[in-house]
């Protein structure tokens, strides 16, 4: 099956076409990204199956999980009491599945909050704003450059040495536009702190509802 946007001339308008079939049927929302979900599950019957690499990354953040309480149990006794940690950072990320239909690129930034419970164990909080760009077909035919969201998670991050770590969020995506709703999220990561407050990673990052938007994105941050 050929790619709905740039898989030539004839996919392209088979987009347009349903783009505002769907949306003169419902023409409240202003979320082309919910839309993109609905039309790829009228073509198809039912929802895309998932990529391995978002099996993999669900995998992750259950272990991530389970990894997380065993620690809180095996070292509650001793646990960190120094104070947690805020961080402000930039993101960027690249689209996949559905949402690469929409949007090539992605761009925001979040505050987050990592709070000591174990050793080497963090509860961590962070709300943010990120927006999809949309690709120039889109953009020129809807008059907008993409469309935003504000995720708000919380999770566990544990360090295995004093720089590289692991985390796993879960939260809700809360999207700007008229009717976009909201999205369950999920976000497995892996990062390094630098000495100096400098710290980066890299996360799978997928929102869910009758269907999922998900990117790959980076986060470069400073801890203060």
């Amino acid at each position: 099956m050929s790619h709905p946007v740039n898989g030539g001339k004839t996919n392209f308008n088979w987009l347009i076409i349903n783009y505002l079939i769907f949306f003169s049927n419902f023409s409240v929302t202003k979320c082309w990204l919910c839309a993109s979900l609905h039309i790829n599950r009228q073509r198809g019957g039912t929802p895309r199956r998932q990529t391995l690499l978002q099996i993999i990354m669900k995998k992750l953040l259950l272990s991530l999980a389970f990894l997380g309480f065993t620690a809180i149990a095996a070292h509650a006794q001793s646990a960190n009491s120094d104070g947690g940690k805020f961080s402000i950072g930039i993101e960027a990320g690249l689209p996949v599945g559905d949402a690469h239909q929409i949007s090539n690129f992605t761009i925001g930034g979040s505050l987050k909050y990592d709070h000591p419970i174990a050793d080497q164990l963090f509860l961590t909080g962070s709300a943010g704003y990120t927006r999809f760009l949309y690709k120039s077909e889109i953009k020129d035919l809807f008059g907008k450059s993409g469309e935003g969201f504000i995720p708000v998670k919380a999770g566990l991050k544990y360090y295995f040495d004093d720089a590289f770590f692991a985390e796993g969020q879960l939260g809700a995506a809360f999207s700007t536009e008229n009717g976009g709703g909201t999205f369950f999220a999920y976000a497995p990561g892996i990062g390094y702190s630098f000495a100096g407050g400098l710290e980066a990673g890299v996360r799978y990052e997928g929102w869910s509802k009758n269907g999922t938007i998900s990117q790959v994105a980076l986060r470069v941050a400073f801890r203060f």
